[in-house]
């Protein structure tokens, strides 16, 4: 049995980053129709050049409304949801009305966390299992990081640094994910705020701010102006060692405390420097989703993950513009 996949939204993460020759795995669309157990029935998006060109690339249908390919297709079983964030509510109310076996959305999962928590109540209501593309979740060389973390291998976590640009809702919501993940930390309360950059848009600036966890981590967040050039970062410090994060999450470093030189001092030095699969994560994710079909396995990164990123995020801006 092949699942049913219809993709909502033709733009670049749907279908343009890369194409079925590629090594590296960057579009739903490429995962879908490399994955034996899936269908890829076509894409659906208003602008009819978009939807023809990438109903092309991959052999598909094109769609320019949901209406016409429900109407093709008398049942479908999984909807990815690739359109711009500002329609994601009004999608994802219409495709529970469908009540499909799975929905895959990118993130921001909504533009405000009560429409998120409407989505959630229908969702739970339908018992639609709702997965979000936090791509970084899906990596197992981040899973086995979370595993290290979580089993004090590094330590107590004492500090935090995370660099970022494009939208702290848009891009921070990533590193937020990643931080909450790894760490198994829940809040963040703002203790100053640093400055702003417009270099996404008005409704989503770029903050820099300090905070702290809800353990008392000391949390300091850093944008750049995303016009000049991406920025992705993470640097954790921990009583007995350190990790960086690089290059968007291509690059985990591991460094462990040892003796120093100098007696009775100590230091650290690099244990471990690892490539990521990062540009497969659309491989493991789509297997997930699978192995939450065939097997009920638990679905990585479900809407609850997103609901405590958006919750935290929130909050934050709140307290830097009241």
């Amino acid at each position: 049995m092949k699942y049913r996949v219809l993709i909502i939204g033709a733009g670049n993460i749907a279908s343009g980053y890369d194409d079925v020759d590629s090594d590296m795995f960057l579009t739903h669309a490429h995962a879908f129709k490399c994955h034996d157990g899936f269908e890829l029935l076509g894409f659906v998006d208003i602008d009819k050049k978009k939807a023809n060109t990438a109903a092309k690339k991959w052999g598909t249908n094109a769609f320019f409304n949901l209406e016409s390919a429900i109407q093709k297709f008398q049942y479908i079983d999984i909807f990815c949801i690739a359109v711009p964030d500002v329609f994601h509510f009004e999608i994802l109310l219409k495709v529970a009305e469908l009540k499909p076996k799975f929905v895959f959305a990118e993130k921001p999962l909504t533009q405000t966390l009560s429409e998120s928590l409407i989505i959630k109540n229908v969702y739970s209501l339908n018992k639609i299992p709702l997965m979000v593309n936090f791509k970084r979740a899906f990596i197992p060389e981040f899973k086995f990081l979370e595993y290290e973390i979580k089993n004090n291998s590094f330590g107590k976590l004492r500090d935090f640094y995370g660099f970022y640009n494009r939208g702290l809702k848009h891009n921070a919501s990533h590193l937020f994910d990643l931080f909450f993940r790894l760490t198994g930390e829940k809040d963040l309360i703002l203790t100053q705020f640093i400055d702003q950059i417009n270099d996404y848009s008005l409704s989503d600036l770029s903050y820099s701010f300090l905070a702290k966890s809800n353990s008392g981590v000391n949390f300091n967040l850093k944008s750049f102006n995303g016009n000049e050039y991406p920025i992705f970062e993470l640097d954790f410090h921990f009583s007995a060692g350190r990790i960086r994060v690089t290059n968007a999450g291509e690059i985990i470093e591991k460094y462990k405390k040892q003796p120093s030189s100098f007696n009775g001092l100590s230091t650290i030095k690099l244990s471990e420097s690892i490539v990521t699969s990062l540009n497969k994560s659309f491989i493991y994710s789509i297997q997930n989703i699978y192995n939450h079909l065939t097997s009920g396995e638990k679905v990585v990164s479900d809407i609850d993950d997103t609901i405590l990123v958006m919750g935290v995020t929130e909050k934050i801006i709140k307290s830097i513009i009241k």
